[in-house]
């Protein structure tokens, strides 16, 4: 997601999709990736400000002319799926999360599920659990 708001390789991939899912993790996903570009210098505050004010736009409306937004809550059963991955596939903890709202998603739609990812472990993992996976690099 971070990929839809700063200019990234793989952004206009990203970009394209007018209907993405996402846990509700992206809330402090984005801002904390999004600061961390400003504290590196990719960024300067002000951009970084409206890049993080676009996204909680985005985030809050949930759907626009551009943009469909889904996102998946955290209950105790996502909880628990996630805290499975580390062991299974060596994630971090926010990326479990995701994979497990991705498999979650899939299971409770009984539809083909894209994950998107830029994070080539997360992609394996992904691939790992049946679903289609899109690294836009």
């Amino acid at each position: 997601m971070v990929k839809r708001y700063a200019l990234e390789s793989g952004s206009e991939v990203v970009r394209a999709f007018h209907a993405i899912t996402v846990s509700c993790l992206v809330r402090i996903e984005i801002p904390a990736a999004l600061w961390a570009k400003h504290r590196r210098g990719e960024l300067d505050a002000r951009e970084a400000e409206m890049l993080d004010a676009e996204f909680e736009a985005d985030y809050v409306q949930a759907t626009d002319a551009t943009l469909q937004l889904t996102i998946i809550k955290v209950s105790d059963g996502l909880l628990a799926l996630a805290g499975s991955y580390p062991q299974l596939h060596g994630l971090r903890a926010y990326d479990s999360l995701q994979l497990a709202s991705a498999t979650a998603l899939r299971e409770s739609s009984g539809e083909n599920v894209r994950f998107v990812t830029a994070d080539h472990a997360l992609a394996a993992a992904a691939v790992d659990e049946g679903l289609d996976v899109l690294v836009p690099d």
